[in-house]
């Protein structure tokens, strides 16, 4: 008998308690294990796939140690055939030899394990990997939105994460290579602060960390591996109460010089805000109550060195309140008020001399000529201000985390108190600027809205939201309004964002209000 002869029965029996050994880990049944998978064993997981293996193929199955629905679909290599596939379900293949590559790093730095398909035989493949999921909390164990790096130890390589980690967002666990892994502030680059925190990641270990940080700086305040027995649900049926308060600032700067028609000068401008949210929802009963403060102000220095005024560049304040009664998942009843209006009156500065026109409310017109630098009124304090109330039938036809789409429509009631208000019904063909002094006026009428949102990534949304209102007796001329907004995730503070507001209202101009621009926003939550 030669060595070979000796040794493979060996290799043989060796390969086989490896596979033995490798399953077991791979799903523990001790409840008090802290590695424990989420999901079932992988034995549990076969028996509930009903896939059919054709006549002459065979197939595979890649256990899932999280569930489904939350891990990265993996690779599978024939030679120079790549395919991808999910984990959790048979994968049917031809007999043969493959490499199955199951990672969130790139290939060449994932786990590559080599396996057998007979036919009509189902090869389960060896868990040699781990897997981690990172619940991001404060204090209080309220979920938070959080960005960090994840770098492995050994290595210094840097695990692609997604750049804000969404508390609402239950599908990002990610597949490692067995060793130890640091969790990092972003940008942190040393290790003597109190920025990063470890986590070992065994081979057919499911790991779940629970990292702490401050909730208003989004610092980091420590962490540790929990059981999957506490950790805190991926999605809470809603019930109670719940409430935000978010204090926040923006700035913009801009310059002009040498364009067609414009001033050559410098602005600047500066917003500060605050936003209060409080909400009841259960199965059947919804309310929602928000209010909302911006106030900002720009500051203009021409080229020529002119003194001119600070004026207001944002002055804005609206409170919506809505009840829902929810028949089912898709249809219920709504009833909703609505107010905004500015808390200060409202200027406008000349750079250069100009000559304005004011259609009063009996039809006389007044002639002003305005120097550079000075100023003239264009609305009081606490005009314009608009109310609006509404009630009908509501429709939910997507809710789901990365899209969602309803629609409302019902009867409503205006109120649009503009009582002395200015607005610009200029004539080109004239030199002076022409205005038209406001009167108020309500309306009734049937309205009608639809509110969409996009979430492309953790990090990148856009939503907005179309209200159409139509007078009885003035169906031809509705008031419409669209409002826009893109939010690009920074960091936890940071954000760059795209703000549209586009208006149709006939019954006070002919002509679109448009206010659009970008910015940049810090925020900060107080609650």
């Amino acid at each position: 008998m030669n060595a070979s002869q000796i040794y493979r029965p060996l290799f043989g029996l060796l390969l086989a308690s490896s596979l033995v050994a490798n399953t077991a880990l791979a799903a523990p049944d001790d409840d008090n294990n802290i590695y424990r998978w989420q999901a079932p064993p992988a034995a549990v997981q076969l028996n509930a796939d009903n896939t059919v293996i054709p006549t002459g193929s065979g197939a595979l199955f890649i256990p899932t140690l999280t569930g489904v629905e939350k891990e990265p679909q993996v690779l599978v290599v024939d030679g120079d055939a790549v395919r991808t596939v999910a984990v959790g379900r048979r994968v049917i293949v031809p007999p043969g030899r493959y490499v199955v590559v199951v990672g969130s790093s790139p290939p060449r730095l994932s786990e590559g394990v080599p396996v057998e398909v007979a036919v009509g035989k189902t090869t389960v493949v060896p868990v040699k990997w781990g897997a981690l999921r990172v619940e991001v909390v404060d204090s209080q164990l309220r979920k938070r939105e959080a960005s960090f790096d994840l770098i492995e130890v050994s290595s210094g390589r840097k695990i692609t994460t997604p750049g804000v980690l969404d508390p609402e967002d239950d599908s990002s666990t990610w597949l490692l290579s067995p060793g130890l892994y640091r969790i990092m502030e972003p940008g942190a680059d040393r290790l003597t602060g109190p920025d990063f925190v470890t986590v070992h990641v065994p081979a057919g270990g499911a790991v779940q960390f629970r990292l702490f940080v401050d909730r208003t700086t989004g610092d980091f305040r420590g962490g540790g591996v929990v059981p999957a027995n506490q950790t805190l649900p991926d999605k809470v049926e809603p019930s109670g109460w719940s409430s935000s308060l978010v204090f926040g600032a923006d700035a913009a700067g801009t310059q002009t010089r040498n364009l067609t028609g414009v001033p050559d000068h410098t602005l600047a401008t500066g917003t500060a805000f605050i936003d209060g949210r409080l909400r009841y929802s259960d199965r059947i009963h919804g309310l929602s109550l928000r209010g909302q403060v911006e106030e900002g102000a720009q500051y203009v220095e021409t080229v020529q060195g002119r003194a001119l005024p600070f004026i207001k560049s944002r002055d804005h304040l609206e409170g919506k309140a809505m009840y829902s009664l929810f028949l089912n998942e898709g249809l219920g009843i709504y009833a909703r008020a609505g107010a905004e209006t500015a808390a200060f009156k409202t200027w406008n500065v000349a750079t250069d001399p100009v000559q304005i026109a004011i259609r009063e409310q009996g039809g006389a017109v007044n002639y002003r000529t305005i120097g550079a630098g000075e100023t003239w009124d264009v609305a009081d304090p606490w005009r314009p201000t608009f109310l609006k109330e509404g009630a009908g039938a509501r429709f939910r036809f997507v809710d789901t985390r990365p899209f969602r789409l309803s629609v409302r429509t019902g009867l409503g009631l205006r109120q649009n108190i503009v009582e002395g208000s200015l607005v610009a019904n200029d004539n080109l063909n004239t030199p002076a600027i022409e205005f038209t002094r406001l009167e108020s006026f309500n309306q009734r009428g049937f309205e009608a809205s639809a509110e969409a949102g996009l979430r492309l990534s953790n990090a990148f949304s856009v939503s907005g939201e179309l209200d159409a209102f139509w007078g009885f007796g003035d169906l031809s001329r509705p008031v419409i309004e669209f409002d826009g907004l893109a939010n690009l995730r920074l960091t936890q503070v940071l954000s760059l964002n795209y703000l549209t507001s586009i208006t149709s209202f006939p019954q006070i101009t002919d002509a679109l209000q448009v206010r659009h621009g970008g910015y940049l926003r810090a925020s900060w939550s107080l609650l």
